[in-house]
């Protein structure tokens, strides 16, 4: 609803229910029922933009047998603002504080060898700030460059994650009491064009501190939480001639640990792959055809995800597409 020419606020509703069927013994058959509700609002002006939300969050679980999760309701606020400190429009600023709520899945909470998981949900209060810089260039080789910035602070309570346990089919779902998380996004995307040539280049850096701090009692306290990696990456490169397009990829996944205890014994390597594509489109029969090859992990390394789950070496993968 437009209350003025700078202010609209909005209210949805929204209702969903899920259920879980399974052929195993003692399950629980849960059913959820979800109701979310936003209230939100949005003040606009020619150099700044202001944003806030109030999401309430009800959930409830039924179970034919067993123990249910109960229910839970949450308020959820957000605040956000972008502001634009020069005259051209390429250049913003923006921040946002976010409060989460996120429920245990049905896997989480009922797909279990002991009847139901007592895990609890997870909350998180979120700080951003960061930049953005797009511009677009009417002459020259460069017709677009982007540059995005972003770094932030997370608190999170009752963190839930997931690790391989004994039984190679069923994870081990827990929470983490208290998890601090500090980090930073960078990425820069790039087009040019060179006659009928068009070429396209990006790359993606996140550096990202998440540490236990429940508790200064254990061994894990201030250490990075399982398999998450402190430093990450991507690089990415397209080309388009004409009816002929080439992608590359280069993905990067710094080093791990597979436990709470950031001890030798629980390493995992980093590890890289380099992917490239080529595709064609022809025009048969009036309908358009697209041929493909890609050749992922084109360097055949050996890399495990999740610790002694390899990955697949080189791998190709020939595609035809129709549209007609």
């Amino acid at each position: 609803y437009t209350v003025t020419g700078f202010w609209d606020v909005a209210l949805a509703v929204d209702y969903q229910m899920n259920r879980l069927d399974a052929d195993v013994y003692l399950f629980s058959y849960p059913t959820r029922h979800t109701v979310l509700t936003a209230l939100a609002t949005q003040l606009k002006f020619s150099d700044l933009d202001f944003q806030a939300s109030l999401v309430n969050s009800y959930v409830h679980d039924l179970v034919e047998d067993n123990t249910p999760a109960g229910t839970r309701q949450r308020l959820s606020p957000t605040l956000m603002i972008s502001w634009q400190p020069f005259n051209g429009k390429e250049f913003r600023i923006r921040s946002f504080y976010k409060e989460t709520f996120r429920m245990p899945t049905f896997n989480d909470l009922y797909y279990t060898d002991f009847r139901r998981a007592y895990i609890q949900p997870e909350s998180a209060k979120q700080y951003d700030l960061g930049l953005t810089y797009i511009k677009v260039f009417e002459r020259g080789l460069l017709s677009q460059f982007s540059f995005q910035a972003d770094g932030y602070y997370n608190r999170v309570k009752d963190k839930i994650v997931a690790v391989p346990g004994n039984n190679a089919q069923r994870w081990s779902v827990e929470n983490i009491g208290n998890v601090e998380i500090k980090g930073a996004d960078v990425n820069i995307q790039s087009s040019w064009k060179i006659r009928a040539l068009e070429l396209g280049a990006g790359i993606n850096y996140t550096w990202q501190k998440a540490v236990d701090v429940t508790t200064m009692a254990v061994v894990s306290y201030a250490r990075q939480i399982p398999y998450t990696p402190e430093h990450s990456g991507s690089l990415l490169f397209a080309a388009t001639l004409d009816k002929l397009t080439m992608n590359y990829s280069f993905i990067y996944t710094g080093e791990r640990y597979n436990q709470k205890a950031n001890i030798p014994v629980n390493y995992v390597e980093p590890w890289y792959t380099h992917d490239i594509s080529l595709g064609y489109l022809a025009e048969i029969a009036r309908s358009n055809v697209r041929f493909g090859i890609e050749v992922n992990n084109l360097l055949n390394q050996y890399y495990d995800v999740i610790a002694n789950f390899p990955m697949p070496g080189r791998s190709y993968r020939l595609t035809l597409n129709f549209n007609y």
